[in-house]
C-alpha cells in the first residue's frame, strides 16, 4: 500500500522468511531513497525561491516548466498558477520573449540587458540558455534575470563624477596657465597688472585646493558608510550648534544676519563630534550666503519617532532654517549630489566648492541618519539633519 515504514513479521517458514526479510529490506532502501530525493529536491526548492536573480525555465513549446519568487514578483505573476502557460500570455515583454527564440533557434548561450517599465523603470541583464537533461538532450531554455539598476545609475553617476571633477579642476587650470603664459611674455613689464594677475591666480589655487579637501574629505566619509568604525561619543548638541554659530558668527556678522538657537540643553547623541560640527556649519554657511542680508536663520532641535527600514526608532532632527530665494521641487532631488547647482550662475558667483551638502549627506549617512530639504520657490528653506538616538553598529566609543 505504499507504507514503507511497514515491516512485516519474520514467518517461521524459511522460504517465506528470507522473501519476508528481502521484501523488510527494499522498503528501507525505498523509503531512504525517497527521503534523499526529497530533502534534495526541498533544498533545490528553498534555494530556488531564495534566489535574488529571476529564474524561468520554458520547455520547447515555450510553456513555463517553473519559475522562482524573483521572477514572478518582477512581472507580478502568481508563481504557482504559471506552470504549464505559455511566456506569452503570462507577461508582455517583447525584448524577453525575441531573447527566449533567439535561445531556440541558436542553441547558444545568449546575454543581454532589458529595461523594465513595471512601476518604476528597472534595468535588468538577461542571461539565456539551453535547458539540457541529464542526457545532454536540449528540453527547453532556462533564463536567469538580474537587477542591475543600481550598478547602472552608480556607473552614471561615477561618469557625472568624473565629468563634473574635470570641469571643477579645468577651469581654473586653464585661467592660472593665461595668466602664467602673459607673465613670462619678454614684453611684458607692467608690475601693478602682474600682482593683479597673481593674485586672481592665488585664488584659482586656493579653490582647488578646497576642491582636493573636500573630495579627501568624501572619500573618507564613504569609508565610513562602507563599514569603517566612526568615533562616537555622548555629545550636549547644544554644544555642537553653539560651536558652529561660533565659528560663523563673524560671517553673519558682516551681512547684518541674525542666528536664532533653539535646543534642549539636556539632549545628547552618539556622534561624532567634529563631523557633525562641520554638517550643521556647511548648512549655516549656505543660509549666510543665499539669504538676503540683515535676515533671521533659525537653528532648532527637534525629537521625533521616525521609520526605519519597517521599524520604528527615536531619532533627533537639527532643522537650519531660512529666509533665502527656496528651492524649487525640481532641483531638491538632486541637491545633495556632488557639484549640484539649483542656480549655477549665482552659486558660482558667492563662491563654494559645489561639494558642501553633498559632505553633509554623507556625515549623516555615516551616522546612519538621514538628510532632507523643505522649501518652497521664494519662501526659503528648511534643511533637516537626522540622527537615531542609539549607536549604531558601526559606531565605536571614543577612546
Amino acid at each position: 500500500k505504499g507504507d514503507l515504514y511497514h515491516h512485516h513479521g519474520i514467518p517461521g517458514t524459511f522460504e517465506f522468511a528470507s522473501l519476508t526479510s528481502a521484501m523488510n529490506e527494499m522498503a528501507i532502501q525505498l523509503r531512504d531513497r525517497i527521503e534523499t530525493i526529497e530533502n534534495q529536491r526541498a533544498d533545490q526548492q528553498a534555494i530556488f525561491s531564495s534566489m535574488t536573480e529571476g529564474v524561468l525555465a520554458v520547455n520547447e513549446d515555450e510553456r513555463v516548466i517553473s519559475m522562482n519568487r524573483a521572477f514572478a514578483e518582477l512581472f507580478d505573476i502568481q508563481e504557482k498558477h504559471a506552470r504549464g502557460h505559455r511566456v506569452q500570455t503570462l507577461f508582455r515583454q517583447p525584448q524577453l520573449h525575441k531573447l527566449i527564440s533567439e535561445v531556440f533557434e541558436t542553441h547558444e548561450r545568449v546575454e543581454r540587458e532589458i529595461i523594465l517599465y513595471h512601476g518604476k523603470e528597472k534595468i535588468l541583464q538577461v542571461h539565456g540558455a539551453p535547458l539540457l537533461d541529464s542526457e545532454n538532450k536540449r528540453r527547453g531554455v532556462v533564463i536567469v534575470l538580474s537587477d542591475i539598476t543600481r550598478l547602472r545609475r552608480l556607473e552614471k553617476s561615477r561618469r557625472e563624477f568624473v565629468a563634473n571633477v574635470s570641469h571643477e579642476i579645468k577651469t581654473p587650470l586653464t585661467s592660472i596657465k593665461g595668466y602664467i603664459e602673459t607673465l613670462i611674455d619678454d614684453n611684458f613689464d607692467d608690475l601693478e597688472t602682474a600682482k593683479k594677475f597673481l593674485n586672481i591666480s592665488l585664488n584659482h589655487i586656493n579653490n582647488l585646493d578646497a576642491i582636493i579637501d573636500d573630495l579627501l574629505n568624501l572619500s573618507n566619509l564613504e569609508r565610513l558608510e562602507e563599514g569603517d568604525s566612526l568615533q562616537v561619543e555622548d555629545v550636549s548638541i547644544l554644544s555642537i550648534l553653539k560651536d558652529s554659530i561660533e565659528l560663523l558668527q563673524h560671517t553673519a556678522d558682516k551681512h547684518n544676519d541674525e542666528i536664532n538657537l533653539e535646543c534642549d540643553p539636556s539632549l545628547s547623541l552618539p556622534v561624532n563630534r567634529n563631523l557633525v560640527r562641520q554638517a550643521v556649519v556647511n548648512l549655516i554657511e549656505n543660509a549666510i550666503k543665499y539669504s538676503p542680508d540683515g535676515t533671521k536663520i533659525w537653528l532648532s532641535t527637534k525629537e521625533t519617532v521616525a521609520d526605519n527600514r519597517g521599524e520604528r526608532e527615536e531619532v533627533v532632527q537639527i532643522l537650519v532654517r531660512d529666509n533665502g530665494p527656496g528651492i524649487s521641487e525640481i532641483h531638491q532631488p538632486y541637491l545633495f549630489e556632488r557639484f549640484y547647482r539649483a542656480d549655477k550662475s549665482r552659486s558660482r558667483k558667492l563662491g563654494g566648492t559645489g561639494l558642501g551638502l553633498a559632505i553633509t549627506k554623507h556625515i549623516v549617512q555615516a551616522h546612519n541618519g538621514k538628510v532632507a530639504v523643505q522649501s518652497e520657490k521664494g519662501k526659503g528653506a528648511t534643511f533637516i539633519l537626522q540622527f537615531p538616538r542609539k549607536r549604531q553598529k558601526n559606531e565605536s566609543p571614543d577612546g
